[in-house]
């Protein structure tokens, strides 16, 4: 009776001695497999963190979109000649980018 390597998938005849029978056709195929099952969690958290990382750079791109948008707008009203003091041009800028 074969079995399949539950690593590489080779068929293999498993020992027919006491004990449960073998999964792997091989020792380095039992040393794969558990390094794979080791790392797995390495692996899964690595792409959570990525997924966040992404994240968190789509949302600094878009609040650098909204500084570019505010400062298009001051000089659009420094060209058309409107007098932006301190208080007014905080005012704006606060009124672009809401509460901090």
């Amino acid at each position: 009776m074969s079995a399949e390597c539950a690593h590489c998938g080779r068929s293999f005849e498993p020992n027919r001695g006491p004990g449960r029978p073998g999964k792997y056709c091989r020792r380095s195929c039992r040393q794969r497999a558990f390094e794979q099952r080791r790392h797995a969690g390495d692996q899964a958290w690595s792409d959570a963190r990525l997924v966040g990382l992404a994240a968190e750079m789509a949302q600094r791109e878009d609040e650098i979109d909204l500084v570019r948008a505010v400062m298009d707008e001051l000089r659009a009203d420094l060209a058309d000649g409107v007098c932006l003091d301190g208080e007014r041009l905080l005012e704006h800028l606060e009124a672009a980018l809401g509460p901090g």
